[in-house]
């Protein structure tokens, strides 16, 4: 705009200088002419400033008429913007329905081509349907025939239901009974056989809804140390049994009632008692005796269990010599608490307890032996005795004397005992079984003694030859420090050492009845010098009722 302004300016100027130069040429640059030069250039100025006026005026409407024409246009554009906003809009809302008729078109086609797929299926189904239906109306006919059975078996399937629950609610009960004959032979430092009979008669049932067991247990042993008055003959103590079963899913309790009646041989000659390991039985009667129980179980599952229970034995006096009519053993009472833990598996069961006994004081009639020379008659060659050549005669031999010597008042060591029993199904026909016992006898006061420990472990297989039939085959070693009864002295040794073999076949005869027979091939070796070697042989018949 400045650049406009000065343009004009310079302009006017050009014009005036050229009105004056144009004035003086008029007067011919005469000074007697000047003021009429100078009027002619006022004149021209006047007549040029009207022209300008005209100009301007002109200039002025022509700058209004374009601003109206402006003004105009900027409406025009005003409401052309808001046409073109609006056909903007429309544009946009055209695209977003184009957008959307698109997106139906693609949900269409994906539709279209679901129902088609669907309609293949359905024709599939269709055609699946009607073979199912032919083939149902060929069944319809079986379908009866197989409903008229399948409740002839519902009515077969209800009774073996019956009778599998009353099976399962007496499982146990019954009767029965066990005998045989085990027969015992050693060789060695000494030599003997023992003989003995087991007899054995059980009955469980049921007494107010509570299981109850009933236990008999005797026999009939005949044993021979090949001592002097080293044999013996006759009945062994009787054990009577009873238990009362409080059993529950979880929790368990089992009260317990044993009676040894006296029905054996308690008073022996010393050279009777037959050593340890080397037969079933050492001595031959315990006298009277009442062991009350208790046992509580606890079921964790259906095949494992924590049993602890415990027994207070209560023990009579009676006699134990016969060299010595009359010398007694009064034994104290004893106490014995046991834990195990039971799993019984399908395959694989397995048990571990301690056991610990506590016996109170005992008090005993000692005996004593001494040789001494007594004169007897002579005897004759005839092996008579009486007077020879006409003259009676006598002559000295030793013989052994016994008799009573004092009370001894004594304390049995307690007894600890560790086990674990193993039984493994290998194979459907085999199966392996481990055993380990540890056993601990402390010191006890009142008599020579010590402390006796006695480790035992042993491997076994067991063979199902079939359904009946099965044998099986046992190693043992028994390992043991010392021995130490105030009562049997001949029980007293130094440590030896106990191996085993013993093979089996058992053979069940019937649903009732089972034979079994076992041989046992031993040695004990002693390590104060000697050692044992024999023979066990046991047949067992169990029948049940």
């Amino acid at each position: 705009m400045e650049n406009r302004d000065t343009e004009a300016l310079r302009a006017e100027d050009a014009q005036k200088e050229a009105l004056v130069k144009q004035a003086l040429t008029a007067v011919n640059y005469e000074q007697n002419r000047l003021l009429d030069a100078e009027d002619m250039v006022n004149d021209a100025l006047d007549k040029l400033n009207g022209q300008e006026d005209a100009a301007e005026q002109e200039a002025q409407a022509e700058l209004d008429r374009l601003a109206q024409q402006m003004d105009a246009a900027s409406e025009a554009l005003d409401a052309a913007d808001q046409r073109l906003d609006a056909l903007q809009q429309q544009l946009d809302a055209l695209t977003d329905a184009r957008e959307q008729a698109e997106d139906a078109e693609r949900d269409a086609r994906e539709q279209v081509r679901d129902y088609q797929q669907q309609a293949v299926e359905l024709t599939v189904e269709k055609q699946q349907a009607e073979k199912d239906e032919a083939e149902a109306q060929a069944y319809d006919s079986e379908a009866a025939k197989w409903l008229d059975d399948a409740e002839n078996w519902a009515r077969s399937a209800l009774k073996e239901r019956q009778r599998a629950d009353y099976a399962l609610a007496h499982f146990g009960e019954g009767a029965g009974w066990q005998t045989g004959v085990e027969f015992d032979s050693w060789k060695g430092r000494e030599s003997g056989h023992q003989l003995f009979i087991p007899l054995n008669f059980y009955q469980a049932g049921r007494i107010s809804g509570h299981r109850v067991d009933i236990g008999l247990s005797t026999g009939y042993v005949q044993s021979d140390t090949h001592k002097s008055h080293g044999s013996v003959s006759g009945w062994a103590d009787t054990q009577l049994s009873a238990e009362l079963r409080n059993d529950h899913k979880q929790n368990s309790v089992r009260y317990q009632l044993l009676f040894n009646l006296p029905t054996g041989q308690s008073a022996i000659y010393q050279n009777a008692v037959v050593g340890n390991d080397l037969a079933r039985m050492t001595d031959f009667g315990a006298g009277f005796q009442v062991t009350p129980g208790l046992e509580l179980i606890h079921h964790f599952t259906e095949r494992d269990s924590l049993a602890a229970s415990v027994q207070y034995t209560l023990r009579r006096s009676y006699d134990y010599s016969k060299e010595v009519p009359g010398a007694q053993v009064d034994p104290g009472n004893a106490f014995q608490q046991e834990v195990s833990y039971l799993h019984a598996g399908p395959k694989t069961q397995y048990r571990l307890g301690v056991v610990h006994s506590h016996a109170e004081s005992s008090y005993q009639d000692t005996i004593f032996s001494e040789l001494r020379e007594v004169e007897v008659p002579r005897t004759l060659h005839n092996g008579k005795g009486g007077p020879q050549g006409g003259e009676g005669g006598t002559q000295t031999v030793t013989r052994e004397f016994w008799g009573r010597d004092s009370r001894l008042h004594y304390r049995e060591g307690d007894d600890w005992e560790l086990s674990w029993f193993y039984n493994d199904q290998i194979t459907k026909r085999d199966e392996l079984s481990l055993y380990g016992i540890w056993n601990l006898v402390s010191a006890g006061w009142g008599y020579r003694n010590q402390a006796v420990h006695r480790l035992s472990a042993g491997a076994g297989w067991l063979h199902h030859m079939n359904e009946r039939q099965e044998w099986h085959i046992l190693a043992g070693y028994k390992d043991v420090t010392s021995n130490w009864d105030p009562l049997r002295l001949e029980l007293n040794s130094g440590a030896y050492k106990y191996y085993s073999l013993l093979l089996g076949f058992s053979w069940q005869l019937g649903a009732k009845n089972r034979l079994s027979l076992d041989g046992e091939r031993f040695r004990r070796k002693d390590d104060r010098g000697g050692s044992y070697r024999g023979w066990k042989v046991l047949c067992t018949l169990n029948q049940s009722f």
